[in-house]
């Protein structure tokens, strides 16, 4: 029973799933936050949206175990 614990932290701590769930939450905070300016601010430019989405895929491409 205690070698399946082990193992499940382990497999838990290598694939960081705290670690990648942060990442997208800030992505899409990110990406919110650019929304709601270009919903509310008729200057904010489509550029910003597009900026976001890639920051926050900069994030979560960051947080990927594989790569």
């Amino acid at each position: 029973m205690a070698w399946i614990s082990a193992a499940s932290i382990g497999i838990l701590t290598l694939f960081r799933p705290h670690g990648r769930a942060n990442a997208y939450a800030a992505a899409w905070r990110i990406l919110n936050d650019a929304c709601n300016r270009y919903a509310l601010d008729p200057a904010y430019p489509v550029n910003g949206l597009l900026d976001a989405a890639a920051k926050g895929e900069e994030f979560i491409q960051a947080s990927d175990p594989t790569g």
